[in-house]
């Protein structure tokens, strides 16, 4: 992977820019992966003196850890990248202890106070935390990055990059190169670079708007005329987790096991993710309900989808989309429910599928336009339906199923933790590992009091599944 690339300075795209434009002392845009190690059979020395020296080899291969945010002149477009060779590394590089008696909840207590501050902007938008003090003497590295810099796909290609297959490998860069920025050009340099951008912006606005008059005509009409229908924006009732966020953030993790979660697949035949939804919403469905707060009408999820194409897959940044889907909390039946969200899935799908799917993310490059269009289009639909526009984001993030070493231990666990969106004070992240599937909650604390009575629905909601999947292989005469 390449340090720098062919040009003085790398813009942002449109989508990567919005990360730092809703960016306030209330909504951090950073996510964060956990990794925790069991030193015990390291090859190498593994203490916070050693690591810290041994950055160097990390930020090597991973060149977005040099990446430094710089404003365009007038803020004619969206920011650049420029490159910082010299990194300060007692601020990128952090020490932190869990108490006593170093089990899961003391960690993830960490991990909470890490991600309720945000990232500063005049240096790499990132911090490494070495965590030490979990049971058993294992450690962590607790990474946290601007979601400006990689989406869900892209930070766990990082952590791919940074890590080793096997524990006497070698951090080398990947075969395929990634272009990144030079060092800072002159400011004179960067007015030029922001007026070539809004030129080429304009020049491109007629096909743009054909695109937009073209999905509005065919792309809707064609999805509409299908049996299924996805869920819609502000359709969702509304629950204690669709207020005004704080600045507090709070992380709770469970784990399952992948080839269970493979087992309830088939016998149902539905997708992975299908199942992986129904876990979620048998686990909100159980905390609201035990709280006298559960809606008649189903709650909506957003579900982050990938629009990468094969050649960008060794990229970074934002290249996302999203289904809205209706998660069938209004079901008690667990089966009921899976196969509520199987077709409703695959109503998003179809949907999404007939649509011009990288309209949205093309549209982010009018910055102050589309800011200021998506404004009034949340205003507008929270005032005439009062309702938000969904009620939490589900994601999945495909990760790998050998294990990872770093500094020749394996890593034993990767938790993730994505950011909140405004009025949405829960997220749910999985990325799979090992084996296994790795749950990470993100919540506001001021609404969402006890992150860990959710997790703890996890494994009784996939309990509910497993129980209904036996009596359906019985009734199958398997």
């Amino acid at each position: 992977m390449g340090r720098r690339g062919s040009h003085a300075m790398q813009p942002l795209s449109g989508a990567d820019a919005q990360f730092l434009y809703a960016e306030t002392r209330t909504q951090h845009y950073h996510t964060i992966k956990a990794l925790v190690i069991d030193p015990a059979d390291s090859r190498q020395p593994l203490d916070f003196e050693t690591f810290k020296k041994q950055f160097a080899g990390f930020s090597g291969v991973v060149p977005v850890f040099h990446w430094q945010l710089v404003l365009a002149p007038l803020n004619l477009a969206h920011p650049f990248w420029s490159w910082r060779e010299e990194l300060d590394l007692d601020y990128h590089i952090r020490r932190a202890a869990v108490l006593s008696p170093g089990g899961e909840r003391e960690f993830c207590e960490v991990i909470s106070e890490i991600a309720s501050t945000g990232l500063e902007r005049d240096r790499p938008l990132f911090q490494t935390w070495w965590v030490e003090g979990l049971a058993g003497g294992r450690l962590a590295y607790v990474v946290k990055l601007h979601h400006a810099l990689a989406d869900g796909l892209s930070s766990a290609q990082l952590l791919l990059d940074a890590t080793q297959e096997g524990p006497d490998d070698d951090l080398r860069p990947p075969a395929l190169r990634v272009e990144g920025p030079e060092p800072l050009s002159t400011r004179a340099r960067q007015l030029v670079e922001s007026l070539r951008f809004d030129v080429q912006l304009a020049l491109g606005t007629p096909r743009f708007v054909a695109r937009l008059l073209r999905f509005v005509a065919i792309g809707s009409w064609r999805a509409l005329a299908r049996k299924g229908r996805p869920a819609s924006p502000y359709s969702a009732p509304i629950t204690r987790f669709n207020q005004v966020l704080t600045p507090h953030r709070w992380f709770a993790n469970v784990d399952l096991p992948m080839a269970e979660l493979k087992r309830v697949r088939r016998v149902f035949g539905c997708t992975l993710n299908d199942v992986y939804v129904a876990v979620c919403a048998g686990a909100i469905r159980r905390y609201l309900e035990l709280r006298g707060e559960l809606p008649e009408l189903s709650l909506t999820a957003a579900l982050p989808v990938s629009i990468r194409t094969p050649e960008q897959q060794r990229t970074y940044g934002n290249r996302l989309s999203s289904w809205f889907v209706s998660i069938a909390t209004d079901l008690a039946d667990p089966v009921e429910r899976l196969q509520a969200i199987q077709r409703n899935t695959r109503a998003a799908r179809e949907s999404w599928e007939v649509k011009d799917r990288h309209l949205q993310h093309d549209a982010m490059e009018y910055g102050y336009l589309y800011r200021g269009w998506m404004r009034l289009a949340t205003a507008l639909g929270r005032r005439f339906s009062g309702r938000p526009t969904f009620n939490v984001v589900i994601s999945n993030v495909r990760g790998t199923p050998v294990p990872l070493y770093t500094a020749g231990t394996r890593i034993e666990s990767m938790y993730p933790m994505s950011g909140l969106v405004p009025g949405q004070g829960l997220n749910l992240t999985v990325i799979s590992y090992m084996g296994r599937m790795d749950f990470g909650f993100a919540v506001d604390p001021d609404l969402v009091p006890d992150a860990w009575e959710l997790a703890e629905g996890i494994p009784r909601a996939f309990a509910d599944l497993q129980a209904a999947a036996q009596v359906e292989r019985g009734t199958a005469g398997e």
